[in-house]
């Protein structure tokens, strides 16, 4: 640390230490159930924590955070990547055992890994998450105290019934304009607390259904149901290190379906009654506040949250593996537009196909009406495209997925396969990653005994099919168009994308009017 910071930081580093101090001889506070008193509560630990804040741009070395993990006891990893902690989890990838690090399918099935291996050996695991998919992980944390708030805060956040935890995702970044704000959040956790699927709504609400569309911290809502369910001192009281990436923190600039989400993350783990504080971006800040978090584990054996400002961490890349497949994700997609029909109808995933998609459209000079870009609200995209399928039966629907957005809500296509539309084509590019946030593996990847033509067509999908070359996507298309749905295409491609590519120029609300006309207007 050089002198200059040195001398700016040392009073308020000595203020925070009286304050530690203090926390380490005393009794810990009572835990707090009310939701405004909690939130009070947690801004005032908050102006605590934040006279660590530096002053002098630094970044927090991956390996040497790593090992103040290993200080504290905390050697067990699980959770879904995200783009603010990227660089940690290259690090952990590439450093810790497949036995002491496991990618889940979403966040709610962290926090269960998590609680299972605390089951199994007396300790604190580390769950690593977007703040979007918070909401899938309060059923299984709170749930076990509140008996089903999680599995609608990925969509809802505005159910009132037992399902509502599930959409607080796809709600809040869609649908419902006025609920971002800490305080609406706050009061509707008070009144809805004990409504099981709450959390998992909170994904799909805050990215799509509010009109700031903000799905910043997306993986937060998929955490609320098992948080809530399971892992809350007042259930199981099971401890975990939450290291949740604050994408749309307020003053900082992001994409629109990060910005409801990132305003309200500090008042949601409040009403969820989960301790946080920012995570300093050098090394003395960041040993303070995991000796603080320790405490907490300790002595009150519930969940304790770390959030991640952008550029926290420096560069740690994954080494790059040869290709193993002949087309990029970008090329298939092109190859896919040309062989649609003028009035089919897209739903593009999260993530940069959809960038892809729209900048495709722009080259060819087609507009952008005929595609519904889901931004957001990860692993959703099918649903939605069931749902317009389900609706409009003369008119092809193609649902455009990844990966990692079909494992994360798998779920999806045993609605699809047994509904049955004749109408619904799925596709799926299989890059075996998380390109969008980092470039970690999925388990998709292991393609000698990873199979989702398999899944679909036990679900009850008519054909599936796989794509590897040109020719084969070539044909794919065509193949995909003139069979009865619900038709699988999968496309294993490459990772990567090119460096320049851009994002979209238009508003969500735009896209939104131009696909419903689009829909509307054309038989």
């Amino acid at each position: 640390m050089s002198l200059r910071r040195g001398l700016v930081l040392l009073p308020r580093l000595g203020s925070f230490c009286q304050s530690l101090m203090r926390g380490l001889h005393s009794s810990p506070p009572p835990f707090q159930t009310d939701p405004v008193k909690q939130y009070d509560q947690q801004k005032k630990l908050n102006e605590e924590a934040g006279e660590l804040t530096e002053l002098v741009r630094d970044f927090l070395d991956p390996a040497t955070f790593f090992n103040q993990l290993r200080g504290i006891d905390i050697n067990f990893f699980c959770g879904v990547p995200d783009s603010l902690l990227k660089d940690f989890c290259a690090y952990v990838t590439n450093n810790v055992s497949k036995e002491n690090h496991l990618i889940t399918a979403n966040e709610g099935s962290a926090v269960a890994l998590a609680t299972g291996y605390h089951l199994a050996t007396g300790k604190a695991a580390m769950v690593y998450l977007q703040n979007s998919g918070l909401g899938n992980t309060v059923n299984p944390l709170m749930s076990q105290a509140n008996s089903g708030l999680g599995n609608t805060m990925n969509p809802l956040m505005s159910l009132a019934n037992s399902g509502l935890g599930n959409t607080v995702n796809p709600l809040m970044s869609l649908a419902n304009s006025g609920l971002g704000n800490t305080v609406n959040l706050l009061y509707s956790f008070k009144t809805l607390a004990w409504n099981s699927g709450l959390g998992n709504t909170l994904n799909p609400l805050m990215s799509l259904a509010n009109s700031g569309l903000g799905n910043t911290n997306s993986g937060l809502g998929n955490t609320v149901n098992p948080l809530m369910s399971l892992a809350v001192p007042a259930v199981y009281s099971i401890p975990m290190l939450m290291l949740i990436g604050w994408r749309g923190e307020p003053g900082k600039r992001d994409e629109p379906q990060h910005i409801t989400q990132g305003k309200t993350t500090p008042g949601l783990l409040a009403a969820l009654g989960i301790p946080f504080q920012p995570l300093p971006d050098y090394e003395e800040g960041a040993g303070l506040v995991l000796q603080s978090a320790r405490h907490y584990l300790d002595s009150h054996k519930g969940p304790y949250a770390l959030l991640v400002r952008r550029q926290t961490f420096s560069p740690y890349k994954l080494p790059k593996l040869p290709p193993v497949f002949p087309l990029s994700r970008e090329k298939a997609l092109q190859l896919i537009i040309d062989g649609l029909g003028p009035k089919d109808v897209i739903v593009g995933t999260t993530g940069m196909l959809s960038r892809e998609l729209y900048e495709y459209r722009v080259a060819r000079e087609d507009g952008h009406e005929r595609d519904f870009l889901t931004v957001g609200s990860m692993g959703h995209a099918s649903s939605i495209a069931l749902g317009i399928a389900i609706q409009k039966h003369n008119r092809q629907i193609i649902c455009l997925d990844g990966d990692g957005s079909v494992i994360m809500h798998m779920g999806a296509l045993a609605t699809i396969g047994q509904h049955g539309p004749e109408n619904l084509k799925h596709v799926i590019i299989n890059n075996g990653s998380h390109d969008s946030v980092g470039g970690q593996p999925t388990d998709a990847g292991n393609h000698d005994n990873f199979n989702f033509g398999a899944i679909a067509r036990g679900c009850g999908y008519r054909e599936a099919f796989v794509a590897i070359t040109q020719e084969e996507v070539i044909k794919g298309i065509a193949k995909l168009r003139a069979a009865k749905g619900p038709v699988l295409l999968e496309i294993k491609t490459r990772t990567g994308a090119r460096k320049d590519l851009g994002r979209p120029k238009t508003k969500p609300l735009e896209n939104k009017d131009d696909f419903m006309h689009f829909l509307a207007l054309s038989k």
